[in-house]
This record gives C-alpha cells, structure tokens and sequence, in this order.
C-alpha cells in the first residue's frame, strides 16, 4: 500500500492532480510527498499549486507547496497569481471550503491589484483575502497601506478593502493631483473597473 513513482509522474483523484519528478504516497495515511517540478490543481476551485516541493496530507486536507511556490487562481475573466516562500491549502472537507495561507515574502498580482506582505490567509470560496505584517496594496489609482488589510471580491472584482491600525491611503485624482488620507480604520469603496469610489474613516482621521 506504498507506492513510489520516479520519472514525470501524475496521481489523480476526483479533487486534485498532483504530478512532480517524483512521487510517494502512503495509502493508509493518505500521506504524499512530491518532489521537482510539482504541480496541484484543486478541480473544483481551479486552483493550482506550484513549486520545488510538495506534501500533501489525505485525512487533514492539507497541501504544502514550497520553494519556488506559485499559486494562480483561474476565474473566467482573470488570474489571481500568488507567490510566497511557503504556501498552504487546506480543504474543509465538511463543508467543502477551500482556505489559502502564504507565508514569508508574499506577492500577489491581478489585473487590477497587486500588493506584498508578510503573510497572508485567502478564503477561495467567500473571496477575501486578510494581508498581515506591513502589507502594501495598489490598485489602478491608489496606493494602501496598514498593520493589516482586507480585500473583499465580487464577481472576480475588487469591491471593498479594510484597512486596521495605523492606515494609510493614497490616491491620484483626475487632474493629476494627489489625495492622502489616515486613520486608525479606513473603508474603501470601489466602483466599476476596481477605481476607487469612496472612503470611510474612523480615528484621527486626517485628510491632505
């Protein structure tokens, strides 16, 4: 109930396909262990996992991509793209919910957002993502920053973000002229293609 595999090799479940150089799995464990080249595709959400190594836990719905990793998130109109030293999936498999965590060195890229941080946790299912530890994010007009963000999606497109503790917004406006706000807390609020629409401010809110 060991199998190894040397050579480009591919498992393949009704959930996921892993292929890497090699391949262990470990049937009464649901253990595997990937290494070179590997690759992960979740079917359902189509996400995909990318790096110099893998290892993926059956029972606990745990996959650890690392080295290199990569994870793109394909929706119908876009790429979410995903790097970082070490990243984390784990499948709920009670309630069929899908979490991402990214940890050390973290960027991410979309057409309409790209940002980095230290770390970072992404609900695929709900599509929010929380960014902790001195994130940076810019949009098509603006830049943010705070102790922590949150970006809240629809529909494939930046809707809302959350900014907690010493937050930070800046924004170029139509003649060319810049706008800068902070506080302890800022909504912001995005209009059709994610441009920014409007901002909430809660704590010595200051405006330039």
């Amino acid at each position: 109930k060991v199998s190894n595999f040397t050579g480009r090799s591919t498992a393949k479940t009704d959930e996921y396909i892993l292929s890497a150089d090699t391949l262990f799995y470990d049937s009464p464990t649901q253990i595997g262990v990937a290494r070179g080249r590997v690759e992960f595709l979740s079917q359902k959400e189509k996400v995909i996992l990318t790096g110099d190594h893998g290892r993926y836990a059956g029972k606990t719905g745990l996959t650890r991509v690392y080295g290199h990793a990569l994870m793109r998130n394909i929706m119908e109109k876009d790429t979410l793209y995903l790097t970082a030293d070490t990243l984390v999936s784990l499948h709920n498999k009670q309630d069929s919910i899908r979490r991402l965590f990214a940890y050390k060195n973290v960027h991410i890229y979309k057409s309409d957002l790209s940002g980095k941080c230290d770390s970072l946790g992404y609900d695929v299912q709900d599509s929010v993502i929380h960014f902790y530890q001195k994130p940076i994010l810019w949009t098509q007009d603006s830049q943010s920053q705070a102790d922590s963000i949150s970006l809240f999606l629809q529909n494939q497109t930046l809707k809302e973000m959350r900014l907690r503790g010493k937050s930070f917004v800046i924004s170029k406006d139509s003649v060319e002229h810049f706008n800068q706000i902070k506080g302890r807390k800022i909504w912001v609020y995005f209009g059709q293609e994610s441009e920014l629409e409007h901002v909430h401010v809660e704590g010595n809110g200051e405006s330039v």
